[in-house]
């Protein structure tokens, strides 16, 4: 009987090695780094993680976040499932889940796009799907703004029932304007944070309004300027970011314009408080999207450059008894600096 049981473990063993080289089992390898998936426009490697973190450079996430792109872009995902993840501020996820990262270099730079759900879980056929039409709708786009050293893109979709509601989509560029300003006698940095957020209704009956705030409220970073400044119903906006002293040279600001054709908007931002934080509302209700520019610029005197970024936004849902709206949580943004 014991020959018979170590001749069935032997047997079993061999079963298992061939599974696995057949690929019907999933190695640590293989979990990891999955076959690259291709499109006319994209060549990206799949590596799956359950795990997805941003502030202890330490950890195994962030040596993956490293790897070499070579020329292939970087799909972290965990077959839909949520990840476990430090990007949102401590408490402050709001009922939202990371369920995939897109890593690529885009004309000389990192780009970093964050996928969001409403459930902390989503199907991964159709996960890839929406990963895959977005990164090469973003790849097809004109840059809104200038090109900054650090973009990061955060895409929500809000689903209900089935419904997939509405979706919001913000593309955060982070420009080091210097390392060399002086800042209340101190050597500091200074940064300008823009952005372009677009909110689009998709079986909503219609979209209300969304808040979009950005703050810098460490210690160490003190909020210089932000744009747009007041309220305004329609027209032209125009953002101007300036302030801070190279030497004795003032450091160059930025200056652009949007559109808020259709809409209006309220100016609810701090300098005390460093946020710039902004209301975009449609009166009427007819629109299909809202699409904004706010920006800010920003001084920091010591370690990483930290930005949290966060919306809240109101819809018509249509269901019964669901108001319709999310809260994107507080997304945390860090960025080596000093």
């Amino acid at each position: 009987m014991k020959g018979k049981k170590g001749i069935l473990i032997v047997m079993a063993v061999i079963l298992v090695l061939l599974a696995t080289q057949m690929g019907f089992c999933e190695t640590k390898e293989e979990a990891e780094s999955e076959p690259a998936f291709f499109t006319e426009h994209l060549n990206y490697t799949m590596i799956k993680t359950d795990t997805w973190n941003i502030q202890n450079t330490q950890n195994s996430q962030k040596k993956m976040e490293q790897l070499a792109l070579d020329d292939k872009d970087q799909f972290f995902h965990n077959n839909g499932l949520a990840m476990t993840t430090d990007l949102f501020r401590k408490g402050e996820s709001h009922g939202n889940y990371l369920v995939a990262v897109y890593r690529a270099v885009r004309n000389g730079r990192t780009t970093e796009s964050y996928y969001f759900t409403t459930e902390p879980k989503e199907n991964k056929a159709a996960l890839v799907k929406r990963v895959t039409e977005q990164e090469l709708e973003q790849m097809t786009q004109v840059a809104p703004l200038a090109v900054g050293n650090e973009t990061r893109t955060f895409s929500w979709v809000e689903e209900k029932n089935g419904k997939e509601l509405a979706t919001l989509t913000t593309n955060v560029d982070l420009l080091r304007k210097t390392k060399n300003a002086s800042i209340n006698g101190v050597d500091g940095s200074i940064w300008d944070i823009t952005t372009f957020t677009q909110y689009e209704k998709k079986e909503a009956v219609r979209i209300n309004n969304y808040y979009t705030r950005l703050s810098a409220d460490k210690p160490n970073q003190q909020l210089l300027a932000y744009g747009p400044i007041g309220d305004s119903t329609g027209g032209t906006l125009n953002v101007n970011l300036t302030g801070g002293f190279n030497g004795g040279t003032p450091v160059p600001g930025i200056g652009y314009s949007f559109s808020i054709s259709g809409f209006s908007v309220k100016d609810y931002s701090s300098l005390s408080g460093k946020y710039g934080r902004w209301k975009f509302y449609d009166g009427i209700g007819n629109l299909k999207s809202m699409t904004t520019k706010p920006g800010i610029r920003v001084s920091n005197t010591s370690g990483s450059l930290v930005i949290e970024l966060s919306h809240t936004t109101d819809n018509n849902s249509g269901i019964d008894g669901y108001a319709g709206g999310l809260q994107t949580g507080v997304i945390q943004i860090w960025v080596t600096d000093r």
